[in-house]
């Protein structure tokens, strides 16, 4: 190359150069312009900014618990040193702010000079999923700390997450509730007849899925007493249904009607009818093809029907026929 080439490329490089350290330059002062607190707790946090001697409040205000804010007003600068605290409340709502009661915790730290204008407010978890968002992990929530990195708090231990469909194939409207991270909270689905939800359940104690009818809409009152369920743990779907089980056995020829619902239950058929409180039976004599319906109350002396099903059988001579029905999840 000769020298009138390489004051040429040598030039247009030099200008290359000082227009990338310009533009960083540029972008570094837009980013020291503000502080961002970003909220890791699942508590309201009274945020204040100070000057490098703390003598002067630059900004101030609540951020939501698992949120963030950016703040602008105290006029920020990459030589400039600040100081940010926290002031931690009782309160988990996030729908409004707690207003001003005590502190639960103060916590304060440097904000660095230069580009990192990003604090991370965090508390310990104790435990945690990827299939879970933050607002559902298990927080300790006994001390805080401020952090510059924003990787959530290493938990303590990791769950695993089951996804569940649930088919509501009953005439009821049914609550389903599904344990969570947090002991005490669990999930709550609710299904109209015939409908489908999509549940998760947190492999934590008690892994059971509680099962609740209702007298009416998601919010009536309980048709009978919630069930339990204990399901394996893995993703599946799941049938809630009204299960008929009909077995005969020898004994005099008769019928048995066998309730396995937590709400009174009556039994019609030919050979009569029968109302049953939970966990009861009744024995009718009976012989050949009978047809009939069982209808769920909330007890015997109700009018009002909540759901019917309806079941056949045939009773032979020397044969006890067996007629079980329940409400299962399966």
């Amino acid at each position: 190359m000769n020298r009138s080439m390489c004051r040429r490329a040598c030039a247009t490089l030099l200008l290359l150069a000082a227009a990338i350290a310009g533009g960083a330059n540029a972008w570094a002062a837009a980013g020291c312009g503000s502080i961002v607190t970003h909220n890791y707790t699942p508590k309201w946090a009274w945020i204040t900014i100070y000057d490098a001697g703390k003598m002067r409040q630059l900004d101030w205000g609540y951020v939501a618990p698992l949120s963030e804010r950016e703040w602008r007003s105290g006029g920020y600068s990459c030589a400039g040193i600040y100081h940010v605290r926290a002031e931690l409340k009782a309160s988990e709502d996030p729908s409004h702010d707690p207003g001003n009661p005590p502190n639960i915790f103060d916590t304060t730290m440097q904000v660095p000079i230069g580009q990192q204008h990003d604090v991370y407010l965090k508390t310990p978890v104790k435990a945690s999923s990827t299939q879970a968002k933050m607002q559902d992990w298990w927080y300790d929530a006994t001390r805080f700390w401020w952090d510059l990195s924003m990787s959530p708090p290493q938990a303590e231990k990791a769950v695993t997450m089951f996804a569940w469909g649930i088919e509501n194939a009953t005439g009821l409207t049914v609550v389903f509730e599904t344990p969570m991270l947090r002991p005490g909270t669990r999930n709550r689905y609710c299904a109209a007849p015939g409908a489908h939800v999509s549940a998760i359940l947190a492999y934590v104690p008690p892994y059971a899925v509680t099962v609740t009818p209702k007298t009416g809409g998601c919010d009536s009152a309980n048709l009978g007493t919630p069930m339990v369920f204990p399901q394996a743990f893995q993703n599946g779907v799941l049938t809630y249904l009204g299960d008929f089980q009909i077995h005969g056995r020898s004994g005099t020829q008769s019928v048995t009607y066998l309730n396995m619902t937590t709400v009174a239950a009556e039994f019609t058929t030919q050979a009569g009818a029968r109302c049953l409180a939970p966990l009861k039976s009744a024995t009718l004599p009976a012989r050949g093809a009978l047809s009939g319906t069982v209808r769920l109350k909330t007890d015997c002396a109700s009018t009002r029907t909540y759901d019917e099903k309806a079941f056949n059988l045939t009773v032979p001579a020397g044969q006890e026929m067996v007629v079980q029905y329940g409400l299962q999840l399966r």
